[in-house]
C-alpha cells in the first residue's frame, strides 16, 4: 500500500500491482518535488509518463491540480490507477489514464494545452530517456516555464541540462 503525502488525499492509500515489474517512487522523492512545486501546483496541468501506480499524479491531485494525464504501456498498471482513483472517488474530469508506450506516446505532437509540470519514472536502466526527453520539448508537451522531472537511478547515464538530487541509489534530475 501506497499512501499520499499532503493535500485532500493526505493517508490515503492505493494498491501498488504485484510483482517486481514496478517500482513506486519513495515518500521522500515525492516530497521533494512537491516541496519544489507547491505554489505552483494549484490549477496545474501534470503530466505522468511511466505512471506505474499513479501515486504521483494522485499527489498532483491531492494538492489541487487541476488536470493530471497518467501513461504506462502496461493495461495492468493502468486499470490499477483507474481502480484506486475510482475508490478514492476522484473526479473523473480530473484525469485520464492512457494505456500506451511513453516513447510512441510522446512522439505525437501535443494539440492540447501543453502541461506545467512532467515527471518521468522508467524503469531503471531505460537506455532511451533522451529520445523522450527530447519528444517532450519538440512536442509542445511541456509549457514555457514548466518543470520536467526525471527519477532514474543513480548508476543510469546522467542527464545533461538538469540539476540533480540524489536519495540513496535514485536520482532525481529536474530541468526548469
Amino acid at each position: 500500500m501506497l499512501y499520499v503525502c499532503s493535500g485532500k488525499y493526505k493517508g490515503k492509500g492505493i494498491a501498488s500491482p504485484r510483482g517486481n515489474a514496478i517500482r513506486p517512487t519513495t515518500g521522500l522523492v515525492r516530497e521533494s518535488v512537491f516541496n519544489r512545486i507547491q505554489y505552483n501546483i494549484e490549477g496545474a496541468r501534470f503530466l505522468d509518463l511511466f505512471a506505474g501506480t499513479g501515486i504521483m499524479a494522485l499527489e498532483a491531485l491531492s494538492r489541487n491540480a487541476a488536470f493530471a494525464l497518467l501513461v504506462d504501456k502496461k493495461a495492468s498498471h493502468t486499470q490499477a490507477i483507474q481502480k484506486n482513483y475510482a475508490a478514492l472517488k476522484i473526479p473523473e474530469a480530473s484525469f485520464a489514464v492512457v494505456n500506451a508506450c511513453a516513447i510512441k506516446f510522446s512522439a505525437r505532437k501535443n494539440q492540447k494545452v501543453p502541461f506545467d509540470f512532467i515527471f518521468l519514472d522508467p524503469p531503471y536502466g531505460f537506455s532511451e530517456m533522451p529520445g523522450v526527453i527530447g519528444n517532450i520539448f519538440d512536442n509542445n508537451w511541456l509549457c514555457k516555464g514548466g518543470q520536467l522531472f526525471v527519477e532514474q537511478a543513480r548508476e543510469d547515464a546522467p542527464l545533461p541540462g538538469f540539476s540533480v538530487k540524489y536519495y540513496g541509489d535514485t536520482a532525481l534530475y529536474i530541468h526548469g
